[in-house]
């Protein structure tokens, strides 16, 4: 019982002396004592500094993308570390329809799957790897035909195959196989 009773008084004790310090903290009290208005100014300082770092550090979602005037690419900016960046990608509204119904899923290891369709026009330019998945598979919603994709990258989706297998740059034998496709 005696162990009790101390314990309780302790706990009470140190309770109020905190009600009494922020007590005195919101009414001013605490800013007479040079040592602690310096403790508090620094600490203030210090939070500001580590507030301003966080937001020049974290890349704000504000984005924009703009086609370009040759209609074969799209300029993607957005801002990091305070500065604007650009991403230049492809992009081919010729087949901006054939692209609208595939819906494509990444499945990671445990067969968790993660919905990474995107706008219709932009290649498919990461393997499943590079997405820390296992594999791509991509749906047509209309007619059900479904595409696997383990060590390779989709592309554009929505083209005939020996136009996946032109765009390829490593198989492109010249610039006149990729003007045939226009």
């Amino acid at each position: 019982m005696f162990f009790f009773a101390v314990f309780l008084g302790t706990i009470t004790v140190l309770g109020l002396s905190v009600v009494a310090l922020v007590l005195a903290f919101q009414s001013g009290y605490l800013n007479q004592f040079e040592p602690v208005r310096n403790l508090i100014t620094t600490v203030r300082q210090s939070l500001r500094v580590i507030n301003a770092y966080v937001n020049i550090a974290q890349p704000i979602i504000q984005t924009h993308c703009s086609i370009n005037d040759s209609r074969e690419s799209a300029v993607i900016t957005y801002t990091s570390s305070g500065r604007e960046k650009l991403i230049n990608v492809p992009y081919n509204r010729q087949i901006k329809e054939e692209m609208r119904g595939w819906r494509l899923n990444l499945i990671k290891i445990g067969n968790v799957l993660v919905d990474i369709t995107q706008e219709p026009g932009y290649p498919y330019m990461c393997t499943p790897q590079q997405l820390g998945g296992i594999e791509i598979i991509a749906r047509h919603l209309a007619s059900n035909q479904t595409i696997s994709y383990i060590d390779c990258i989709p592309g554009y989706l929505g083209l005939a195959s020996f136009q996946l297998e032109a765009m390829n740059p490593n198989q492109v034998s010249s610039t006149n196989d990729l003007k045939k496709l226009k």
